[in-house]
């Protein structure tokens, strides 16, 4: 999130969130993308908020953990089960919502290879 000014308003500031937002909610774990994923952050990925006391980020693609170190194993055991059960859900959103590497969903789901 970024502070910035407004020029010409004197010093009125607006918050910019990068949040393409929430994508899905499961048993207090939040599922959520940001609009700006190019560059280093290329790999389809999702992010995760944990009853707001930890976060992280899993590979859509492979379910692996990216970033979070102090995430319980139980709660990697649902992320990861989540990202499996809802993967198109997720594909999808990061198709349209972010300005990350798009991913061809029927070759990522296996229904198609090259």
């Amino acid at each position: 999130r970024d502070l910035v000014r407004s020029r010409g308003l004197g010093d009125v500031y607006k918050r910019q969130c990068m949040d393409a937002g929430t994508v899905f909610e499961d048993d207090g774990i939040r599922y959520y993308m940001n609009s700006k994923e190019a560059g280093k952050h290329n790999l389809p990925h999702v992010h995760v908020d944990i009853r707001h006391e930890r976060s992280g980020s899993f590979s859509i693609i492979t379910g692996e953990k990216l970033s979070g170190d102090r995430i319980r194993s139980s709660d990697e055991h649902k992320i990861r089960k989540m990202i499996v059960k809802r993967r198109a859900e997720l594909f999808d959103f990061w198709n349209k919502h972010t300005d990350g590497l798009t991913v061809d969903l029927d070759q990522a789901l296996g229904l198609i290879g090259y």
